[in-house]
């Protein structure tokens, strides 16, 4: 409910924290206001078993291990833990350089009920002596009244997660770790303690997507060997809330949200980015679903998914591809909602990486027309319409002229990079073609054309 001007319009179950389970029971009323409020009960209330019985067997470890161990060895070993990973993250931030960092960007334009986007921006102090990196997001517009604040907590977590990110990948995230990360937050502010009863329904992604997106960009300003790139911004369609009548199933309503986009990650200072990030906030660890169990429990057709050549920013290091995803109805109507992002303010590249595509919804009507869909939209799909669903790929990390010829080849081997786009992107001259498996890298004509490009 993205143009949810409070939580009565968005029309939620708001919960304080309340104890769902006592004794090993639940407490069913809790229980039958949760099945009769979420939009499919049987599938939450698996989820919540799934969850429940993970935390039971947490439980029951955690007994043995204190059984085993004895209570106070357990106690000194994670005060130990926590006081050991603070001392790494504290070594990691004293190893970078003393700076004020400052980043902006915008979320699209939401037609027609966020017609300027969200302007935003982050403020960070890397302050080496004290051991510590402070995040400021107070200086960012009030509440607005959609569905696009931040929660304090997916504000807090966007910013934190960033820095994690810019700092050594083997360090713990626990409470240790974050003695050394602060985030600034004000109230009524749209990515900051919001106030009652704005809403928060797209709290976890979209301006969650354009914060994580700042900050971690805004380490490269630290030089080369520090921080990321832009990740994919857009829930792309990929990602949309379906819904209609099945006919294999006497018309019977389903609604549910499918993940069968794609992503591309941020390039980092030593890595490629990642196909199928997804989305910032999941940082890769998503799972996207699977086309036949989507095609089993949902009466559409995906017709097609592939990874996009050219989509991702060339650099050093270039950015995680984007992925296009077609799917439609079979024999009765299907019905998408979505809220995206990425199709202006495109993930930027770093360090001279160069930008990625933009992203884009189009329907293709079943006379061949074409529509292009607006960041947020609901759309009827009738048999023989598709919607063709392109998500961003992630920005380039560093000059493109900068990367290896080999790594150049093997991206156009693989379909991540076209010979066109080598040559004017890369600055790689590669004669022959895969279909005829003659491919090979001109080098004097390359290093021709990098001189030019350099000068």
């Amino acid at each position: 409910m993205a143009n949810a001007k409070d939580v009565y319009e968005e029309g939620t179950l708001i919960f304080p924290c309340v104890k769902v389970q006592d004794g090993f029971e639940d407490n069913r009323d809790i229980i039958r206001m949760c099945m009769r409020r979420i939009r499919v009960p049987e599938q939450w209330y698996g989820d919540y078993l799934s969850a429940m019985g993970a935390a039971r067997v947490g439980e029951r470890g955690l007994k043995e291990f204190v059984a085993k161990y004895g209570r106070e060895t357990v106690r000194r070993f994670f005060r130990e833990w926590l006081d050991y990973t603070s001392r790494r993250v504290e070594a990691s931030i004293r190893r970078m350089p003393k700076k004020k960092l400052f980043n902006e960007g915008a979320h699209d334009p939401v037609v027609p009920f966020l017609p300027e986007g969200i302007p935003l921006k982050v403020s960070i102090d890397v302050d080496p002596n004290a051991g510590k990196i402070t995040v400021d997001l107070r200086d960012n517009p009030d509440n607005l009244p959609v569905g696009m604040n931040l929660t304090q907590a997916t504000a807090t977590s966007g910013a934190a997660q960033a820095v994690f990110c810019c700092l050594d990948p083997d360090i713990q995230h626990n409470a240790g770790s974050f003695r050394h990360v602060e985030v600034l937050l004000r109230e009524g502010c749209v990515v900051g303690i919001p106030k009652f009863p704005y809403s928060c329904s797209c709290g976890t992604t979209n301006a969650s997507d354009v914060i994580i997106n700042l900050t971690q960009s805004a380490f490269a300003d630290l030089g080369d060997g520090y921080g990321l790139s832009m990740s994919n911004y857009c829930n792309s369609a990929g990602a949309g809330v379906v819904s209609g009548g099945d006919y294999r199933k006497d018309n019977a309503p389903y609604v549910n949200q499918i993940f069968i986009m794609g992503g591309g990650g941020p390039a980092t200072p030593t890595h490629d980015g990642m196909n199928y990030c997804l989305i910032p906030p999941g940082l890769g660890l998503l799972y996207r679903d699977s086309v036949e169990v989507d095609e089993q429990r949902t009466p559409f057709l995906i017709r097609s998914m592939r990874l996009l050549p050219d989509s991702a920013g060339a650099g050093r290091q270039r950015g995680g591809p984007a992925t296009e995803v077609i799917y439609g109805a079979r024999q009765s109507p299907v019905t998408v909602v979505d809220i995206c992002n990425g199709i202006h303010n495109v993930p930027r590249g770093v360090l001279g990486g160069h930008n990625a595509k933009p992203a884009s919804n189009v329907v293709e009507r079943a006379d061949g027309a074409e529509d292009a869909l607006d960041n947020f939209f609901l759309v009827e799909l009738l048999p023989g319409e598709w919607i063709r669903a392109t998500d961003n790929g992630g920005g380039g990390y560093g000059p493109p002229t900068d990367r290896e010829l080999s790594r150049v080849f093997d991206d156009v081997l693989e379909g991540y990079v076209s010979v066109e786009h080598a040559r004017s992107a890369y600055g790689v001259v590669i004669t022959g073609a895969v279909a005829d498996d003659d491919l090979a890298i001109d080098e004097p004509a390359t290093e021709a054309l990098r001189a030019q490009m350099g000068s």
